[in-house]
């Protein structure tokens, strides 16, 4: 059955100009164009979680559409970054919130009990993804994935008030294996998303996905515009894990600045029935070399592995075999003894076996 996605577009707009709401960011929720029950039943209960929020303003529906017919904007192209820095200027918003709804392929979707709702969270100054999620869509659970997303809106919120000022972005480029055989394959995978994630927890630092590493990777955003301190600023990652003493695993990283400064060398010990005490190692040596300060993340890894189940759970179920087992062996690596990662591991691989496409 060929995949059919319904796009809804829900905006978070953040006005330069405060005006009333203080030093609040002022938001804005539009839909485009769809008239499905549920996603209007989403958008409604998002609306008033989010009036609740101190730290947020909500801005009428009108007033953004007014916007929008003005401007002659067309909302369904935000896909990348050049065309949300393009969209926010025009907008003169600091912040999108990017929802597809897509009806796809596996168990509950043959079923027609659910569609999955995918989310990102983008600010507008540098077309920066902060965040990206699934929920699904069901008549029963509308209220719990809008409190979700409300709550990513929140985190999102707080870091780009720092991107203003003294966030530094981060990326990690690639941590591969070498001289180890196919079985470490799965280790080398996981440890960059486990990375990635617990970095990400530092108030800080903004953490790049690939798309906006590509973009960093530009010779000319080096070298010359308004963007040039920003991605000057940034801190790129990389390394490998290879044979170490005693028989064990050990992983070598490099830490250096984009405009090409080294900055640190680390080498960990990495126990491939454990990986989450080496990450927690390489983040506590990496954190203060890039903000010149201690961690001060809260990182919950038992939290933070039940999250990666959860949305290994919703993809699976919709048919996303692949990017399901990324987000299994992260819960996994996280607790190794959780036997429910362990098996969910092995129901993802054989409902992909299983599938016609294989995914």
């Amino acid at each position: 059955m060929r995949t059919q996605l319904m796009t809804v577009w829900l905006i978070v707009v953040t006005f330069a100009t405060i005006g009333t709401a203080g030093d609040r960011p002022l938001i804005a929720i539009l839909v485009d164009g769809i008239s499905d029950s549920d996603v209007a039943h989403l958008v409604s209960i998002l609306e008033t979680v989010l009036s609740r929020e101190e730290q947020i303003h909500l801005l009428e529906r009108a007033q953004i559409e007014r916007v929008l017919v003005e401007q002659r904007l067309s909302i369904s192209g935000l896909s990348d970054c050049d065309t949300i820095v393009k969209a926010g200027k025009l907008l003169r918003a600091e912040a999108f919130v990017l929802l597809s709804v897509e009806d796809g392929q596996g168990p509950k979707a043959e079923q027609g009990k659910s569609r999955l709702v995918r989310m990102r969270v983008a600010e507008t100054a540098h077309g920066l993804r902060l965040w990206e999620g699934y929920e699904t869509l069901e008549a029963s659970q509308v209220e719990a994935a809008a409190t979700q997303i409300a709550e990513k809106v929140r985190t999102a919120v707080d870091k780009i008030a720092q991107i203003h000022g003294p966030a530094i972005p981060v990326g990690i480029v690639d941590i591969h294996r070498v001289q180890l055989p196919e079985k470490y394959e799965p280790l080398a995978r996981v440890l960059p998303g486990l990375l990635s994630a617990r970095l990400g927890k530092e108030r800080r630092i903004i953490m790049l996905e690939r798309e906006s590493l590509g973009t960093l990777l530009r010779e000319k955003q080096l070298t010359e515009g308004p963007d040039e301190a920003f991605w000057n600023s940034a801190v790129l990652i990389d390394g490998y894990i290879q044979p170490g003493a005693d028989k064990g695993i050990e992983m070598s990283l490099r830490v250096r600045r984009a405009s090409g400064e080294e900055m640190s060398t680390l080498a960990l010990v990495v126990d491939p029935n454990l990986p989450l005490t080496a990450v927690e190692t390489a983040a506590g040596r990496i954190v203060p070399v890039v903000l010149d300060m201690p961690s001060s993340g809260r990182w919950e890894p038992a939290r933070e592995a039940q999250e990666f189940f959860a949305q290994g759970g919703l993809l699976g179920s919709h048919g996303r075999y692949a990017a399901a087992t990324v987000a299994f062996e992260a819960a996994h690596a996280l607790q190794p003894d959780n036997v429910h990662y362990t098996g969910a591991l092995f129901r993802n691989e054989w409902g992909a076996r299983s599938s016609p496409e294989g995914r």
